[in-house]
């Protein structure tokens, strides 16, 4: 007797304890059901109870198979859902790329329309020198074409989104079309300084490594090391045209490092809600960018502070003294201004491990 009031109150501390822990989350419909559930069991007998828990017993064993079944069959439905929303996501994307690429043709017919127009603003683009009047420029004739478009036959029906990448594409097609003049003002001389900047990196990748003393990067972040995902996104920055796209190239390279830096610190330490902070992306940074070996860094940063830094109709003015895109966020800046302090800290770097 004394064995069976053992196992009865070992019941109601264990109840007791879920309700403790139910109440501490705040799950009040456990702590509910749990509170009847004392409530009801009090009310039994010892022997009373035991034959209470010999019948659940008995028929749960009863049960089984059917739980076993009910199991596969649920089973089979996260399957079944897994795939139907992987499929949807596989529809959803070819639908947004379908309808980015119906965009892009239809803005590239628009542009033809006005060819005319276009070369002649490519050849007052080509004869100004200032930056300043290089980027009002192409902001006048932005703003022009958009508003020509939103007036235009094929796109009266078209939505205030369906218009804003419309103006992407024909940003895209535009930049493509004075890129060289942009990207390289001074001709030879933009290419010859960018390439100085590329044989400087190339002598530093020989010989600089994660412990490298202008570098000095803790070996609980050199898990990921060489940080090859972080380097192809950097590498692609040259793939792009326009200086917002160059921009997010930037912006993805800081963020990829970012998740790097945290899987590792996740690895190596116990504390797993631990995130590393700024202090601990410069010098993977560093690193990153001198092995990547990307060229032209000099006249994309010279480039994207030109025509995405100083923008005036979609801008606000920053403390920094540097217009800032409207249609860029406060993260995409803050790692441009890590990666612009970065370059210009590595044309100071010397040769010495």
């Amino acid at each position: 007797m004394k064995k069976d009031e053992t196992a009865d109150n070992e019941l109601m501390i264990f109840l007791k304890y879920l309700l403790s822990e139910a109440l501490v989350v705040g799950d009040k419909i456990l702590a509910t059901q749990l509170q009847a559930t004392i409530k009801c069991l009090s009310n039994f007998r010892h022997y009373d109870l035991k034959r209470v828990l010999n019948s659940l017993r008995a028929d749960y064993k009863l049960r089984s198979c059917y739980v076993a079944y009910l199991t596969r069959c649920k089973r089979s439905l996260l399957a079944f859902n897994h795939k139907y929303e992987k499929l949807l996501a596989e529809l959803t994307r070819d639908q947004e790329m379908l309808n980015k690429y119906m965009i892009s043709m239809m803005t590239r017919l628009f542009l033809e329309k006005h060819q005319r127009v276009l070369l002649k603003f490519v050849v007052d683009f080509q004869s100004l020198v200032l930056f300043d009047e290089k980027s009002d420029l192409l902001e006048r004739f932005l703003t022009a074409k958009h508003a020509a478009m939103r007036q235009d036959v094929m796109w009266k029906d078209a939505t205030e989104p369906q218009l804003q990448e419309a103006r992407l594409c024909m940003e895209r097609m535009i930049m493509s079309h004075i890129y060289l003049y942009a990207m390289y003002p001074n001709g030879d001389g933009d290419t010859s300084r960018d390439r100085l900047l590329e044989e400087h990196m190339q002598k530093l990748s020989a010989v600089i490594t994660p412990d490298h003393r202008d570098l000095r990067i803790p070996s609980i972040y050199q898990n990921e090391c060489p940080w090859l995902a972080a380097q192809k996104e950097l590498i692609m920055i040259n793939a792009f045209k326009t200086p917002e796209d160059k921009l997010g190239c930037v912006a993805r390279c800081c963020s990829t490092i970012m998740t790097l830096l945290s899987l590792s610190l996740t690895c190596n330490t116990a504390n797993h809600s631990a995130v590393p902070v700024a202090d601990d992306l410069v010098p993977v940074l560093l690193y990153v960018i001198i092995q990547s070996g990307t060229p032209n860094l000099l006249s994309t940063i010279q480039y994207i502070e030109s025509y995405c830094c100083k923008n005036n109709d979609s801008a606000s003015f920053a403390a920094d003294g540097c217009y800032k895109n409207a249609k860029i966020d406060g993260e995409v800046w803050y790692w441009w201004t890590q990666f612009v302090a970065a370059v210009n800290f590595i044309k100071s770097m010397d040769y010495k491990e």
